[in-house]
C-alpha cells in the first residue's frame, strides 16, 4: 500500500504529556499531599520555557490571541 501511495513510514517516539506533570508533582512535594499543590504545579508548567520553541505555552497563547485581536 505504501508503494502504491508513494509514501514513507517514519517511526517516532510516543508523546506522554502526563509525564511532565507527574515529574513536577514528584519534585514539588514528596509527601502524600500532591493534590493540594496541583494548581501551583499546573501554573508552573504553563509558564515554564520549553527548550524546543524557546517560549512558554502561556506566551504562545497570548501572542496568538493578540495577533487574532489585531486582525479583527
Amino acid at each position: 500500500m505504501r508503494k502504491f501511495l508513494r509514501t514513507d513510514m517514519a517511526r517516532t517516539t510516543a508523546y506522554h504529556p502526563h509525564r511532565s506533570l507527574e515529574n513536577a508533582l514528584t519534585a514539588y512535594l514528596d509527601s502524600g499531599h500532591r493534590m493540594d499543590h496541583l494548581n501551583s504545579v499546573l501554573l508552573g508548567l504553563r509558564f515554564a520555557i520549553q527548550e524546543d520553541i524557546n517560549a512558554s505555552v502561556a506566551a504562545q497563547y497570548m501572542s496568538n490571541l493578540f495577533a487574532f485581536l489585531e486582525s479583527c
